[in-house]
This record gives structure tokens, C-alpha cells and sequence, in this order.
């Protein structure tokens, strides 16, 4: 990483259960591009074994109740200066130079708000089990139908989702986990 704060962030929301699949995620990140990655964790989870080996810029203490109130609250936290945001689930990976090509778009389209691309789902052993290959369709889909745009292969625009706002949080249903809610796309 530069000296410099770097153009793009990328929040990590973690309950830090799954260690092994969070350093992988994290390394895809330092392997993806320039970037300042703000962990967001419960309290008694200790990060700083990853901010001494680059992996985390940051860890801040979750303050909500589902994973859209943990990313909501990261995004809020992130450095004023930071132009491109986007979150990667602990069990996600970024491909090599997956943030330096989609912040060099975005830094030439100034009228995109976002950028996304094909997304992998892959097992345990990195074998491909499928291909989300939603192409420039997904986009307007949105207006009418569900959300097929892939979060792991998305970058946004920070200033786009500063004007849209914080989506709001749901609780999570009685008696279920937290659900895994994304966020709009801006501009829709």
C-alpha cells in the first residue's frame, strides 16, 4: 500500500468465526489493488494480529444488529478522502488487480456511479460451481425485478452513496441469523 491514503476502501464485516477463510479473503484484497480495508468486528475480536501483517488498515467495533447495520456503520467510519467504496464478505475473494481496473472505470467515467463484474462462486478447494455472468442487463433489471448484480465483484462511487443515503438496516426475523442484505445500487 502508498505512503498516501489510497483512492478506494474496502470494509470487511467479520464476526471473526472463520479465520481461516478471512485471511484469504484479506490477502485477495492487498492482491486486488491499492487499498485501505476498515475490518468492522465485535469487540473482544482481536485484529490486531492482521493490522501488523498489512492485511487491515483498521478494525472498528460493530455497534449494530445485522451485517447491512455493520457495513452501514464501516462506510460511515471510512477516511473523508476515500472516492470508490466497496465490502467484501469474510468468506469472499477479490481476483488480482480486480480494484486497480475497476478504479481506473470509475476514475474515467465520471458519470458511473458503480461498476460490477463476473463473480465466481467457488467451494472450499476453489473449484468454480457457478458463474454469476449478470452482464449490463442487471442494472436496469433493478427497476422492475430482483438484484442480480454480484456485491463481491462491485464497486461504488462514494459520493453517489452519499447522496442516495444509508439504506436502512432490518432487524433480522425472530428466532433466524442476521440476514444478508446489500446494498442498493445508487442512481437506479
Amino acid at each position: 500500500m502508498s505512503a498516501e491514503l489510497p483512492r478506494t476502501a474496502v470494509v470487511v464485516p467479520t464476526l471473526g468465526r472463520r479465520p481461516e477463510f478471512l485471511d484469504r479473503s484479506l490477502r485477495s484484497i492487498r492482491a486486488a489493488g491499492d487499498a485501505y480495508v476498515l475490518m468492522v468486528a465485535p469487540a473482544g475480536y482481536d485484529a490486531e494480529p492482521l493490522r501488523e501483517a498489512g492485511l487491515i488498515d483498521r478494525k472498528i467495533d460493530e455497534t449494530g444488529t445485522s451485517l447491512a447495520a455493520a457495513i452501514n456503520q464501516a462506510f460511515a467510519a471510512l477516511p473523508a478522502d476515500v472516492e470508490f467504496i466497496a465490502w467484501l464478505g469474510d468468506d469472499d475473494l477479490l481476483r488480482p488487480d480486480a480494484l486497480r481496473v475497476t478504479e481506473e472505470f470509475l476514475g474515467t467515467h465520471p458519470r458511473s456511479v458503480a461498476v460490477y463484474g463476473r463473480c465466481d462462486y467457488i467451494d472450499e478447494d476453489d473449484r468454480v460451481l457457478w458463474a454469476n455472468r449478470s452482464g449490463p442487463w442487471a442494472a436496469p433489471l433493478l427497476r422492475v425485478g430482483p438484484d442480480l448484480i454480484p456485491q463481491p465483484g462491485s464497486l461504488f462511487r462514494r459520493s453517489s452513496v452519499d447522496q442516495v443515503g444509508e439504506p436502512p438496516a432490518p432487524s433480522p426475523p425472530a428466532n433466524s441469523s442476521a440476514q444478508n442484505e446489500g446494498l442498493p445500487l445508487p442512481g437506479s
